[in-house]
């Protein structure tokens, strides 16, 4: 499988164009700009290669497909509690096999479970005032607090994000249009959640609901991820759109739901 394109000033300046696109035109369609912007060097003689790579997200059914899209920021630190090893991050494996759990690598401790339970809550208010929560265990010896929850939506949401990715590119390798519309249906998902997002303060044993949900937020933390420059949207999410950008399927898929797809996801 051929590497991505390289992220940089040319991926910046294919998100800018998006962006200027739906502000100045309306509805997404930029006047004079040829999709794709960037060079994906997609090969079609390997289309194989790329199907094979959406095979699983393809045998979901939509519901369960866009049930890994996460309805709230998610949570990059937690520790194992049984074995406090590792440096806060990269201490457990997540499989798709097993979407709800994750597992510490180093004394495979599966969470959550009930030695651990994540039974107490933190309650918040987004922008628009809707509330929001989060489960979480409570260490007596070390006297933090530990997402679990939060911290499998990390892996969910990295999942579907590679898979919206990849549908882009067996899209643009094969034309098949039910590749495009997987595609798109993640990335509408994304764009619909995405400005009820709470913005969170988070850092190595820090998650909590900031003073204030209106931008400036704190400089660890956001609505995406644990920095604010995180709220630049992520690369995969801009190659995807970028390949089914003028694919039939957004049209349809806007006269289906009443409203335009494309501006949806330039927009929000």
């Amino acid at each position: 499988m051929e590497s991505w394109p390289h992220i940089g000033t040319t991926l910046l300046v294919a998100a800018a164009l998006l962006v200027l696109s739906a502000s100045a035109f309306g509805a997404g369609q930029a006047v004079g700009i040829k999709h794709p912007v960037l060079k994906h060097k997609i090969d079609p003689a390997n289309a194989a290669q790329y199907e094979k790579a959406v095979e699983r997200v393809m045998a979901m059914d939509e519901e369960e497909m866009l049930s890994f899209v996460p309805d709230r920021p998610m949570m990059v630190f937690c520790q194992c509690p049984n074995c406090w090893s590792g440096t806060y991050s990269g201490i457990f494996s997540w499989s798709i096999d097993n979407p709800e759990q994750m597992t510490c690598k180093y004394c495979g401790t599966v969470y959550p479970n009930e030695k651990y339970p994540d039974d107490l809550t933190i309650e918040g208010t987004n922008a628009q005032g809707e509330t929001f929560s989060y489960r979480y265990y409570h260490s007596d010896e070390k006297g933090i607090n530990l997402f679990f929850r939060a911290h499998i939506l990390m892996f969910r949401r990295g999942w579907i994000l590679n898979q919206c990715r990849d549908l882009g590119m067996a899209y643009a390798a094969t034309g098949k249009p039910e590749y495009a519309r997987r595609a798109a249906l993640i990335l509408d998902q994304i764009a619909q959640y995405y400005p009820h997002y709470p913005a969170m303060k988070q850092w190595i044993t820090t998650f909590e609901f900031p003073a204030k949900q209106e931008p400036p937020w704190p400089r660890a933390g956001g609505k995406w991820g644990r920095w604010m420059e995180s709220e630049i949207p992520e690369d995969s999410l801009i190659y995807a759109y970028d390949l089914i950008y003028d694919s039939p399927v957004l049209d349809e898929l806007s006269q289906a739901r009443g409203y335009d797809v494309r501006e949806n996801i330039e927009n929000n």
